[in-house]
């Protein structure tokens, strides 16, 4: 359980972090006539200061208008499809939900499984669409005989939401939650098609792969027999997925 409180702890820690660099500064200029102008200061010298607003235009003061100039932290100022400027930042999310089987020979027989995750980060990765971020979800394998649990901490990409044809992947590690089974490091893929909502949403449905390394008792089966004992394996998952993105 404190470990289960580390994680959560880091992930918001992360989380916050990611959403906080999406401010943008901006100075504000007021002259001794009671205007104010806002933008940026794209020249300063001793007698002058130029500023270019968001639209574009340049504004020159003499310094002996100025009454002062300060900075100030906004969120990132975005355009919509009719042209129109509206407050918003680069900070976004995924809640996604896997359905499938799992299976790991010599260790767990073909088994449903379901996930539910969160990630948050920015839809402006790699200067592009595309969602880059921070992940932590839930995941019970139901086994026969036990089920399985574990705690997935990830990084996710996931490709532009406006195109139809989408994909992502997750790469990180899954913690067990119980000690039947120890976890290990996980990679994710998934393909489908998005439904784009508004501007900044949409859904995703389609297919995952995953497969991930877990640790406890496997049977093995060489030409002398069989032998059980405790080992790696792999743990591979199919199935279909779903998420919301925002």
């Amino acid at each position: 359980m404190k470990r289960l409180i580390q994680l959560v702890a880091m992930f918001l820690l992360l989380s916050i972090s990611t959403f906080a660099q999406q401010a943008v500064t901006q100075s504000v200029i007021t002259l001794k006539t009671g205007e104010r102008y806002r933008g940026e200061i794209v020249l300063r010298t001793d007698e002058i200061v130029m500023l270019k607003t968001g639209d574009g235009k340049r504004y020159q003061f003499r310094v002996g208008e100025i009454e002062k100039i300060k900075q100030e932290t906004l969120r990132e100022i975005q355009v919509d499809a009719n042209g129109n400027r509206t407050a918003g930042s680069h900070f976004a999310g995924i809640i996604s939900v896997n359905g499938g089987a799992a299976s790991a020979p010599g260790a767990v027989s073909l088994s449903p499984s379901a996930h539910l995750s969160l990630a948050l980060g920015t839809r402006n990765a790699f200067h592009s669409n595309a969602f880059l971020g921070f992940g932590l979800g839930v995941e019970t394998i139901f086994e026969k005989n036990n089920n399985l649990n574990y705690l997935p901490v990830f990084i996710q990409i996931q490709s532009d939401r406006s195109k139809q044809i989408a994909g992502g992947i997750k790469t990180g590690y899954d913690f067990a939650l119980n000690k039947i089974y120890k976890g290990g490091p996980m990679a994710e893929i998934s393909g489908g098609v998005n439904q784009q909502l508004t501007g900044n949403t949409g859904l995703f449905f389609g297919l995952f792969a995953q497969v991930r390394q877990i640790n406890g008792m496997v049977t093995e089966t060489t030409p002398w027999g069989k032998f059980t004992g405790t080992n790696n394996a792999a743990l591979y998952t199919l199935g279909l997925k779903a998420a919301y993105m925002f």
